[in-house]
């Protein structure tokens, strides 16, 4: 019984101190609580472009871009009609995360049909 008890102990300390050391893999700053704004309050596109653009800025410091926001604010400029910004942000989706080639080229095709009509 005394050594279960002490197992149990010991798988509780190794699961607090993990807990402890375990870091974000993403930097994902205030994109949950932008995003909840914008689609409460869609008219604030502003307050939202600028919630992204902090976010993008510290994951960027970082290293730790996480997958699909530059997409996200590729698409913002896309809706408004930013094309250039968008097919940047589009590319350096695709760059990061190679899995999204295929949804990035779509993308980018579409933004090439706006600019070519």
């Amino acid at each position: 019984m005394k050594q279960f008890l002490q197992v149990i102990g010991i798988i509780t300390l190794l699961s607090i101190t993990g807990c402890a050391t375990n870091k974000m893999l993403y930097e994902w700053g205030k994109y949950e609580n932008s995003l909840y704004s914008y689609y409460k309050s869609p008219g604030e596109i502003d307050s939202y472009i600028k919630g992204l653009e902090e976010t993008i800025a510290k994951a960027e410091e970082k290293n730790k871009v996480p997958p699909g926001l530059y997409a996200e604010y590729g698409f913002i400029h896309y809706e408004l009609k930013n094309y250039s910004v968008a097919i940047d942000y589009f590319n350096k989706e695709k760059a990061l995360w190679p899995e999204s080639i295929p949804f990035m080229d779509k993308m980018i095709d579409n933004v090439q049909k706006m600019l070519n009509a």
